[in-house]
Protein backbone atom coordinates (compact mmCIF):
# COMPACT_ATOMS: atom_id res chain seq x y z
CA UNK A 1 0.00 0.00 0.00
CA UNK A 2 1.82 3.08 1.17
CA UNK A 3 4.96 1.64 1.59
CA UNK A 4 4.87 0.88 -2.59
CA UNK A 5 4.15 4.46 -3.32
CA UNK A 6 6.74 5.97 -1.40
CA UNK A 7 9.36 3.27 -3.14
CA UNK A 8 7.69 4.80 -6.28
CA UNK A 9 8.20 8.31 -5.63
CA UNK A 10 12.24 7.25 -4.43
CA UNK A 11 12.48 5.65 -7.75
CA UNK A 12 12.79 7.82 -10.78
CA UNK A 13 11.75 5.29 -13.49
CA UNK A 14 12.59 6.86 -17.07
CA UNK A 15 11.55 4.09 -19.77
CA UNK A 16 13.76 4.52 -22.70
CA UNK A 17 11.57 2.91 -25.11
CA UNK A 18 10.99 -0.05 -27.17
CA UNK A 19 13.06 -0.35 -30.35
CA UNK A 20 11.23 -0.25 -33.50
CA UNK A 21 12.67 -3.08 -35.89
CA UNK A 22 12.29 -6.30 -37.20
CA UNK A 23 13.76 -7.47 -33.85
CA UNK A 24 12.95 -5.71 -30.75
CA UNK A 25 15.48 -3.59 -28.03
CA UNK A 26 13.98 -2.84 -25.13
CA UNK A 27 15.32 -1.17 -22.48
CA UNK A 28 15.18 1.20 -19.06
CA UNK A 29 16.97 3.34 -16.81
CA UNK A 30 15.74 3.01 -13.32
CA UNK A 31 17.02 5.53 -10.79
CA UNK A 32 17.14 6.60 -7.05
CA UNK A 33 18.26 9.55 -5.27
CA UNK A 34 21.66 10.18 -4.63
CA UNK A 35 22.61 8.61 -0.97
CA UNK A 36 19.66 6.49 -1.26
CA UNK A 37 20.23 2.55 -0.41
CA UNK A 38 20.28 0.63 -3.58
CA UNK A 39 16.90 -1.79 -3.42
CA UNK A 40 17.63 -4.97 -4.22
CA UNK A 41 16.36 -6.44 -7.19
CA UNK A 42 14.08 -9.75 -7.44
CA UNK A 43 13.03 -9.87 -11.00
CA UNK A 44 12.72 -7.54 -13.87
CA UNK A 45 9.50 -8.13 -16.36
CA UNK A 46 8.37 -6.47 -19.75
CA UNK A 47 5.18 -6.35 -19.84
CA UNK A 48 2.96 -5.40 -23.50
CA UNK A 49 -0.11 -5.71 -25.02
CA UNK A 50 -0.34 -5.89 -28.53
CA UNK A 51 -2.87 -3.42 -30.77
CA UNK A 52 -6.21 -3.31 -28.63
CA UNK A 53 -6.34 -6.98 -27.29
CA UNK A 54 -7.08 -7.45 -23.51
CA UNK A 55 -4.30 -9.89 -23.36
CA UNK A 56 -1.40 -8.60 -21.54
CA UNK A 57 1.95 -10.27 -22.62
CA UNK A 58 5.19 -11.30 -20.20
CA UNK A 59 8.76 -10.83 -21.05
CA UNK A 60 10.59 -12.11 -18.00
CA UNK A 61 14.45 -10.01 -18.26
CA UNK A 62 17.07 -12.73 -17.71
CA UNK A 63 19.59 -11.50 -14.59
CA UNK A 64 21.83 -11.01 -17.31
CA UNK A 65 20.18 -8.58 -18.58
CA UNK A 66 19.80 -5.64 -15.96
CA UNK A 67 22.39 -3.82 -13.90
CA UNK A 68 22.17 -1.96 -10.94
CA UNK A 69 25.26 0.31 -11.35
CA UNK A 70 25.98 3.73 -9.64
CA UNK A 71 22.27 4.18 -8.34
CA UNK A 72 20.29 3.09 -10.94
CA UNK A 73 18.89 -0.17 -12.53
CA UNK A 74 19.78 -0.24 -16.13
CA UNK A 75 18.21 -2.83 -18.63
CA UNK A 76 18.61 -4.03 -21.86
CA UNK A 77 17.16 -7.30 -23.44
CA UNK A 78 15.70 -8.56 -26.62
CA UNK A 79 12.03 -9.66 -27.25
CA UNK A 80 11.66 -11.60 -30.28
CA UNK A 81 8.29 -10.48 -31.79
CA UNK A 82 8.70 -11.86 -34.99
CA UNK A 83 9.07 -16.05 -34.09
CA UNK A 84 5.63 -14.83 -31.80
CA UNK A 85 3.77 -14.27 -35.71
CA UNK A 86 3.34 -10.29 -34.42
CA UNK A 87 2.95 -8.44 -36.92
CA UNK A 88 4.60 -5.53 -38.17
CA UNK A 89 2.88 -2.11 -37.82
CA UNK A 90 1.42 -3.41 -34.74
CA UNK A 91 0.55 -0.27 -31.93
CA UNK A 92 2.59 -1.95 -28.70
CA UNK A 93 1.40 -0.84 -24.90
CA UNK A 94 4.44 -1.76 -22.71
CA UNK A 95 5.16 -1.25 -19.15
CA UNK A 96 8.20 -1.84 -17.00
CA UNK A 97 7.77 -3.92 -13.50
CA UNK A 98 10.24 -4.40 -10.95
CA UNK A 99 9.84 -6.63 -8.08
CA UNK A 100 12.56 -5.79 -5.20
CA UNK A 101 13.88 -8.06 -2.81
CA UNK A 102 10.90 -7.30 0.04
CA UNK A 103 8.03 -7.99 -2.76
CA UNK A 104 7.33 -4.42 -3.36
CA UNK A 105 6.17 -4.31 -7.50
CA UNK A 106 7.50 -1.06 -8.91
CA UNK A 107 5.50 -0.49 -12.31
CA UNK A 108 6.37 2.54 -14.87
CA UNK A 109 3.07 4.23 -16.48
CA UNK A 110 1.52 2.39 -20.01
CA UNK A 111 3.80 4.05 -23.01
CA UNK A 112 2.79 3.33 -26.54
CA UNK A 113 4.82 2.59 -29.83
CA UNK A 114 4.67 1.04 -32.78
CA UNK A 115 6.85 -2.24 -33.85
CA UNK A 116 7.95 -0.89 -37.19
CA UNK A 117 9.72 -2.40 -40.35
CA UNK A 118 12.36 0.31 -40.56
CA UNK A 119 14.42 -1.25 -43.42
CA UNK A 120 12.46 1.36 -45.44
CA UNK A 121 11.50 4.90 -45.13
CA UNK A 122 7.86 5.03 -44.95
CA UNK A 123 5.93 7.62 -45.81
CA UNK A 124 1.90 7.89 -43.97
CA UNK A 125 -1.07 9.41 -45.49
CA UNK A 126 -3.99 9.66 -42.77
CA UNK A 127 -7.62 10.08 -43.51
CA UNK A 128 -10.60 10.20 -40.86
CA UNK A 129 -9.88 6.46 -40.24
CA UNK A 130 -7.10 5.43 -42.25
CA UNK A 131 -3.30 5.61 -41.77
CA UNK A 132 -1.32 4.69 -44.88
CA UNK A 133 2.36 3.60 -44.70
CA UNK A 134 3.73 3.30 -47.86
CA UNK A 135 7.43 3.74 -49.59
CA UNK A 136 8.79 3.59 -53.07
CA UNK A 137 5.08 4.39 -54.50
CA UNK A 138 3.48 6.63 -56.80
CA UNK A 139 2.09 9.62 -54.95
CA UNK A 140 -1.83 9.50 -57.29
CA UNK A 141 -1.35 5.40 -56.29
CA UNK A 142 -1.58 5.90 -52.63
CA UNK A 143 -3.83 8.72 -52.92
CA UNK A 144 -6.23 6.60 -54.70
CA UNK A 145 -5.51 4.50 -51.93
CA UNK A 146 -5.67 6.04 -48.41
CA UNK A 147 -9.73 7.63 -50.16
CA UNK A 148 -10.67 3.85 -50.98
CA UNK A 149 -9.86 2.88 -47.54
CA UNK A 150 -11.60 5.39 -46.27
CA UNK A 151 -14.42 4.67 -48.61
CA UNK A 152 -14.31 1.46 -47.61
CA UNK A 153 -14.89 2.41 -44.06
CA UNK A 154 -17.70 4.56 -44.71
CA UNK A 155 -19.90 2.28 -47.01
CA UNK A 156 -19.84 -0.65 -44.53
CA UNK A 157 -20.64 1.70 -41.26
CA UNK A 158 -23.86 2.92 -43.30
CA UNK A 159 -24.83 -0.49 -44.84
CA UNK A 160 -24.16 -2.16 -41.33
CA UNK A 161 -25.43 0.60 -39.06
CA UNK A 162 -21.94 0.66 -37.45
CA UNK A 163 -21.36 3.52 -34.73
CA UNK A 164 -17.63 3.69 -35.91
CA UNK A 165 -14.80 1.07 -36.77
CA UNK A 166 -11.59 1.89 -34.88
CA UNK A 167 -8.87 3.79 -36.77
CA UNK A 168 -7.05 1.69 -39.33
CA UNK A 169 -3.44 0.94 -40.21
CA UNK A 170 -2.79 -0.39 -43.65
CA UNK A 171 0.64 -1.44 -44.79
CA UNK A 172 1.74 -0.96 -48.42
CA UNK A 173 4.58 -3.36 -49.85
CA UNK A 174 5.87 -2.48 -53.06
CA UNK A 175 7.17 -6.20 -53.94
CA UNK A 176 6.77 -9.57 -52.61
CA UNK A 177 10.62 -10.30 -51.58
CA UNK A 178 10.22 -6.73 -49.29
CA UNK A 179 7.04 -8.64 -47.63
CA UNK A 180 8.11 -12.01 -46.98
CA UNK A 181 10.82 -10.14 -44.94
CA UNK A 182 8.58 -9.57 -42.27
CA UNK A 183 7.48 -13.24 -41.56
CA UNK A 184 8.31 -15.88 -39.74
CA UNK A 185 9.22 -19.05 -41.09
CA UNK A 186 6.24 -21.35 -42.06
CA UNK A 187 4.09 -18.34 -41.61
CA UNK A 188 1.06 -17.80 -43.21
CA UNK A 189 1.24 -15.21 -45.99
Amino acid sequence: GDEAGDIRAMLNIDSVGVGTSLYVYAGAVITWPPGDAEPEIESVQLLYRIASEPTLNLDIVSPDDYAVQGGSLEVETFVDFLSGFVPLGIELTYSWEVVLSDGTVVTTADETTYWMDNRFEWETLTSDQVRLYVYDTDDDFAEMMLEESQATIDALESTYGLDSIPPLSIWVYPSYDDFRGTLQGNARE
